[in-house]
């Protein structure tokens, strides 16, 4: 039990830490100590060990070779955080052709991977960063927004690449609807980031559930841990130039960066896992890709074929499109329900009813429902609420009192004169309860 409260407590502290004390530091620290990269790292062999050595290496990607050896000295630090980048990249099936390829970046930090990848892969027809705290916006490449309503047009990127961040979002579901809507039809998303080995099905079903097909899936937990021995002796030679105040925070800031010996370390060689994963966003309910969009079978429609046709019966006019819809249903394919009492349409053509409605059409009001509603009301305006109850609750005791004594002088004049004087007020309003 106490170990269980321990493990709470230490969670509780890093994320804190790691929202508001960390990640305001870096927005002031990377101007002065060139640090360009927030990622682990990764490597196929450990630090100090060179090519042909007996050692636990992992086989490495010729074509990622290719591209760093040209660019990056072997011994660089900054080279274990650009293999990250280009080891995500890889397990995308045009890996490296990305020729034309309109690219957005989710969770950019710093933008050393933007830098990296245009210079790695000119090719490539744009670029743009997405983070939550823009620390330099670099001529407007990265822009400010969050990942769970990305600042990007529907079906507008060919490829979306997120490195170690995802497990900071408020909603990793959401996270992944919004990359199915922001990638073309066929287009794909590098992921990598590290992950509690129970929760790593949990999110590849999210994935799946938001519509992304899972082309190649890979653990690289051996890489990360060699690319953390390049990365943390950088890191940990920075604490000899920076201010004695921030010197007080080393072992929370070491823990962040997974520093050999810390516990955030011992997890990963314990393999409490990191993976990086490439996913396909297909064309949904069979549909077959056709340039830049979906060509749906014959019961769907929708940019994705994520919407299903509703029409009466089966013949339908020269385009395809519906004769006649079945009821609480419209439009030229029968694909949008016709919502009742101030429902919202979504992209999928469901309702998204208002509160207290509910129902496929927001047509229904049950009691379960009502109370909901007004649950959720008092929920929201907390103390506010309770000062509404309290007034509301005198008022209706003051009105009630009034009532009473009205029913009263009412019986009384009932009664007339001489019967009043033998029935007291207290026998009238018993009588009344009853």
């Amino acid at each position: 039990m106490l170990s269980l409260i321990k493990s709470y407590v230490i969670h509780i502290y890093y994320f804190i830490f790691d929202r508001y004390i960390l990640y305001p530091l870096m927005t002031v620290l990377p101007r002065k100590f060139d640090i360009k990269f927030m990622n682990l790292g990764y490597a196929t062999r450990p630090y100090g060990v060179n090519k042909g050595q007996r050692h636990t290496s992992i086989s490495e990607n010729t074509k990622i070779m290719g591209i760093l050896n040209e660019a990056i000295e072997p011994d660089d630090a900054i080279r274990a955080h650009i293999y990250l980048y280009e080891k995500s990249l890889s397990l995308c099936p045009v890996y490296p052709y990305l020729e034309e390829f309109r690219v957005a970046e989710v969770g950019c930090g710093l933008g050393g991977g933007i830098h990296w990848i245009k210079r790695a892969h000119p090719e490539i027809k744009s670029i743009i960063g997405i983070d939550k705290v823009v620390a330099n916006p670099m001529n407007n490449q990265i822009i400010q927004g969050v990942a769970e309503n990305l600042p990007l047009p529907t079906a507008s990127m060919d490829l979306i690449i997120n490195i170690e961040s995802s497990h900071l979002y408020d909603s990793t579901p959401n996270f992944f609807s919004e990359v199915c809507r922001v990638l073309k039809p066929g287009g794909y998303f590098c992921w990598a980031d590290i992950r509690f080995r129970v929760e790593m099905p949990v999110v590849l079903d999210q994935a799946t559930s938001a519509g992304l097909d899972l082309v190649e899936y890979e653990n690289i937990t051996s890489g990360v841990l060699n690319g953390i021995e390049y990365t943390a002796r950088k890191y940990d030679k920075l604490f000899d130039k920076i201010p004695w105040i921030f010197k007080l925070l080393r072992g929370s800031i070491r823990t962040t960066y997974c520093a050999p010996g810390t516990y955030t370390y011992n997890r990963l060689v314990r393999r409490e896992k990191i993976y990086a994963t490439a996913f396909k966003f297909n064309c949904l309910n069979g549909g077959t890709v056709r340039g830049n969009e979906c060509e749906c079978p014959f019961k769907y429609s929708g940019k994705h074929c994520q919407r299903e046709k509703h029409c009466r019966g089966y013949e339908r006019n020269t385009n395809g499109s519906c004769i006649e819809c079945k009821t609480g249903y419209q439009g030229s394919d029968c694909d949008q329900r016709e919502c009742k009492n101030e429902g919202q349409q979504e992209p999928d053509g469901s309702c998204k009813c208002k509160l207290p409605y509910s129902g496929e059409f927001c047509d229904k009001l049950t009691t379960s429902d009502v109370y909901l509603y007004y649950n959720r009301m008092i929920y929201r305006f907390g103390p506010i609420g309770a000062f509404v109850i309290i007034p509301m609750i005198i008022i209706n005791y003051g009105c009630t009192r009034l009532s009473q004594k009205r029913q009263i002088e009412r019986v009384e004049r009932s009664f007339g004169e001489q019967t009043k004087t033998d029935i007291s007020k207290h026998v009238i309003e018993n009588l009344l309860k009853q």
